[in-house]
């Protein structure tokens, strides 16, 4: 939001504008008022440790014109969020519009029993009691912001996220270390995802196997060894591994082992900088699937403090080191960053609270206009969800007479898996309303396609179903359609069956089972019914008396208590 109201993304309309005001606490201290291109940050209290400031912007918004409403403003706590990240990451310092939050966060010793934590212990530099500010600190803090602002929308959007989860990872040092260490780790492997892209190398792999593997591969041909070194190479941990450790690696500059080292206890060494990137991101591993917690002496306030333990002859990152690390690449990074002065961008889908949400099928499974029988699956779908309140709520159906004759011409040349669609849907449409709301001809129309319905398919199922008429198919063919259906029924061509008609299919597949030489599946199909029946107490329960004593189910029975529970 910040960046939307620099104003870069609009065109020739007329601007809202709006001032905003909001208020930040500090552990950073700055006498003097700090202006950037787009914030005002105004010292207010500079008493005490903790620092009150006053930010001031223009909120502005592009109007939109030709629309009966225009919003004139929205998204002022998002504008002091993200203004709020640049502070924290740019003048190395902890912000926040809480004050007792800054004082907890910048306290300088255990407060007592269970605060086991101090985040001053092991990013002093971040979370010290009073940083005094300079005016170098300051003079690049307005350069970065009108950097940062600058940035191509998709690269403020993942600097604005990557900044998020580093502050996040701050705070929770609190209370989770191993949490916050994997976190920092988080942000630079998906920065490295989106922007590197290293092919890793036999040289690559694990030393220690690798030494092993070759052995082995001494004792065979020369080709095939080489087949498995590719195969073992090409697996997804070690790419994601080392495509993270080049990121950082191709982003970390001279001066980081140079000037910037100089105070640093145990300084990271260039020699010792992919070993220990490579211990990390195993530290991570552990952490997200095992809930391994790091090295216990990473967690002693006197090694913390430094960037790197040496243990077995292995290099480990403090957390404080691993900062050091993160702060100097991401610099790196965004400054490498192409900056634009306008872009044409859909930026009203991304101001705060817009949410996508799928429309409701009454406001789209009617309309005609741009109908291609490749909408057929989506449109059938759409219906069945309309039938399916009718049975449920009593709903009305909409509408479909101008879709359903757009059919009766579209159907000869519409493939097959379309025609069946389209027919299942039109002859359920014709039995469920009075004759004024069916299309013209359709008498003729479902007789002269009747054939579609002798199809094996997931669609016909349901229509059978709903008429309360027996399939066409024998046990085994009904079972395999339905498996069919449920191994792709998250494929975006895939009918999707509301919960009333699956479970209706499934307990009618259930009755199919001899309750003597098939008890097996029976059992099988009623639980799974069950289980679709979620939330529907009367519905579960019948079903587990059809198991109980061993007696099929009722169908229309079915339908009717959904009826009843919705």
């Amino acid at each position: 939001m910040l960046q939307i109201i620099s104003g870069k993304f609009y065109g020739d309309r007329h601007i809202h504008e709006n001032k905003g005001l909001g208020i930040l606490y500090s552990n950073y201290s700055w006498f003097n008022s700090i202006e950037t291109d787009i914030v005002s940050l105004e010292p207010a209290d500079l008493h005490g440790d903790v620092k009150g400031y006053i930010i001031s912007y223009v909120n502005k918004l592009e109007s939109d014109e030709g629309k009966g409403f225009s919003l004139v403003r929205t998204g002022d706590p998002e504008i002091v969020q993200q203004f709020r990240l640049l502070c924290s990451f740019a003048l190395n310092a902890y912000f926040d519009h809480d004050k007792v939050t800054v004082q907890i966060n910048c306290r300088e010793k255990s407060e007592g029993i269970g605060d086991d934590t101090v985040p001053a212990q092991f990013v002093p530099n971040f979370f010290k009691r009073e940083i005094n500010g300079t005016a170098a600190e300051v003079d690049y803090f307005i350069s970065f912001v009108k950097h940062v602002i600058g940035l191509r929308r998709e690269d403020y959007n993942n600097v604005i996220a990557c900044l998020t989860n580093y502050l996040d990872a701050l705070e929770a040092v609190n209370y989770n270390i191993d949490l916050a260490y994997s976190m920092i780790i988080y942000s630079l492997e998906a920065l490295s995802k989106k922007y590197n892209h290293y092919t890793p190398s036999w040289q690559d792999y694990d030393q220690r196997l690798k030494k092993d593997l070759e052995a082995h591969f001494e004792t065979i041909d020369a080709e095939k060894a080489q087949g498995i070194k590719d195969i073992l190479v090409n697996s997804a941990h070690l790419k994601l591994q080392q495509n993270f450790i080049d990121f950082v690696n191709s982003n970390l500059s001279d001066s980081f082992f140079e000037e910037e080292s100089f105070g640093v206890s145990a300084a990271l060494k260039k020699s010792e900088l992919k070993r220990a990137l490579r211990n990390a991101y195993f530290l991570r591993s552990g952490y997200v699937h095992e809930l391994r917690t790091m090295l216990k002496q990473l967690k002693i306030p006197t090694i913390a403090a430094g960037d790197v333990y040496n243990w077995q002859g292995d290099p480990y990152l403090t957390f404080s080191g691993l900062i050091r690390v993160f702060r100097h690449v991401v610099k790196n990074f965004i400054w490498s960053r192409e900056t634009v002065t306008t872009e044409n961008i859909d930026w009203r889908s991304e101001l705060p609270g817009m949410v996508i949400l799928e429309i409701a099928p009454q406001y789209w499974v009617w309309q005609h206009e741009n109908f291609l029988t490749a909408h057929s699956t989506s449109k059938f779908s759409g219906f069945l969800s309309q039938l399916a309140e009718v049975l449920s709520q009593n709903e009305p159906l909409t509408s479909l007479k101008e879709l359903l004759e757009k059919y009766i011409i579209l159907l000869p040349n519409a493939k097959n898996k379309e025609k069946v669609s389209m027919y299942c849907m039109f002859f359920l449409y014709t039995i469920s309303v009075r004759e004024e709301h069916r299309p013209v001809n359709h008498q003729k129309f479902i007789s002269e396609n009747a054939e579609l319905t002798e199809i094996p398919c997931i669609e016909n199922m349901v229509t059978y179903l709903y008429t309360g008429q027996d399939w066409p198919w024998e046990k085994e063919v009904c079972l395999r359609i339905y498996d069919d259906y449920n191994t792709s029924r998250f494929s975006a061509s895939s009918l999707k069956l509301p919960s009333i008609f699956e479970i209706g299919i499934l307990c009618r597949l259930a009755n199919l089972c001899d309750p003597c030489e098939d008890l097996n599946n029976r059992t099988r199909l009623f639980k799974n019914a069950q289980h679709e029946a979620a939330g529907y107490e009367q519905i579960q329960n019948y079903i587990k008396n059809c198991l109980d004593i061993n007696c099929n189910a009722d169908i229309s029975y079915i339908l009717k208590r959904c009826k009843g529970e919705s």
